[in-house]
């Protein structure tokens, strides 16, 4: 074997081995977000921290619908496992808190905001989802009128200083009937869908009212609320909530 020979497989063996052992920091800014392996917890002991719904669609119209399902799928999902709940109220009073974080700027969810979003209102985890993208079809008539939409999933493990979820999710809606509730079934099938992974291992526990309606089951909330098993829930309104 020639001397050439021998530098050149030496140097494929050395590029192999670099590139086997990147730093998590020069995988991150390639683009590859690393997410923490997964973490069985204890609901009830569990805090998370609900962040106000974003929407980067251009159709601003009803932008404010759809913070609506998007809000009532969300907290449905977390108050039926019985996790401890901190709705978008305990979130906004932690980000008014100096320095300020704004929550309407999708900018500002940073690791280290969110971290300390979660100091701040007691939280473990801390959910935040963007709806990105909605589009309906009808292929020109010719088959069932479709809606896909796509969100950012972001959830902040503040316990393991680390993202849980840090991504898009697509879903879909063809059920038939007025394109209004067509549109609000996939935006509901898909925020159900981003939170499968993340909350398959925990089974429902809690029986929640209204999970087809669109109500805020924690309006009002200035405390954290853990939902009752043996107690059906319908919304903090009818519970007395210190002040």
């Amino acid at each position: 074997m020639s001397l050439k020979t021998v530098v050149k497989t030496g140097l494929m063996t050395l590029s192999a081995v670099l590139l086997l052992t990147a730093s998590p920091d020069r995988a991150q800014a390639n683009g590859q977000e690393r997410l923490l392996p997964p973490d069985q917890v204890t609901p009830f002991e569990t805090g998370v921290l609900l962040l106000p719904p974003l929407d980067a669609v251009p159709d601003t119209h009803s932008q404010a619908q759809r913070a609506v399902v998007v809000r009532h799928r969300e907290e449905y999902e977390f108050i039926t496992r019985q996790f401890k709940m901190l709705g978008e109220a305990m979130a906004a009073n932690a980000a008014d808190a100096d320095p300020k974080i704004k929550l309407a700027d999708p900018s500002a969810r940073t690791a280290g905001n969110l971290d300390l979003l979660a100091k701040r209102a007691g939280a473990d985890w801390v959910v935040g989802i963007v709806v990105q993208d909605v589009k309906g079809d009808s292929n020109a008539g010719q088959s069932p009128f479709t809606v896909r939409t796509r969100v950012l999933l972001q959830v902040w493990d503040a316990r393991r200083h680390g993202w849980l979820a840090n991504g898009p999710y697509t879903g879909e809606d063809n059920g038939g009937g007025s394109p209004i509730f067509t549109f609000k079934y996939s935006l509901d099938k898909t925020i159900k869908g981003s939170l499968g992974d993340l909350l398959s291992p925990y089974a429902p526990v809690v029986p929640v009212v209204g999970e087809r309606d669109l109500r805020n089951y924690l309006a009002g909330q200035k405390e954290p609320f853990v939902g009752d098993p043996k107690t059906p829930f319908s919304g903090l309104s009818g519970l007395n909530i210190n002040p």
